[in-house]
């Protein structure tokens, strides 16, 4: 029903702790993870070609692990075609759709 990533403050599992860094649900304002959620929330992020939304933000900072990083905003629009487009011919539809 939902998707969460925890992660441990070390790889040995001794003396480690665990911190919830990502809730789908709550970020996306969701209440379920599933197909017809996933599928408006790409909707919006294809809607969002700069990624300027609270949405694509919010992807893209925790797409590296809470650090916000410059790359991903770069190529956002290409990024976000590969999310549903797995074919080489439809990707290059999306990317470069006929003028």
């Amino acid at each position: 029903m939902d998707y969460r990533v925890v992660t441990a403050s070390n790889a040995t599992g001794v003396n480690t702790s665990w911190k919830e860094e990502y809730d789908w649900g709550k970020t996306f304002h969701e209440e379920a993870f599933s197909a017809a959620n996933l599928g408006r929330e790409i909707a919006g992020f294809k809607a969002d070609p700069e990624g300027k939304t609270e949405a694509s933000r919010a992807y893209m900072h925790h797409f590296f692990s809470g650090n916000d990083s410059p790359l991903l905003a770069f190529v956002w629009p290409q990024y976000v075609c590969s999310l549903v487009n797995d074919s080489a011919d439809a990707y290059k539809a999306c990317v470069c759709p006929a003028q």
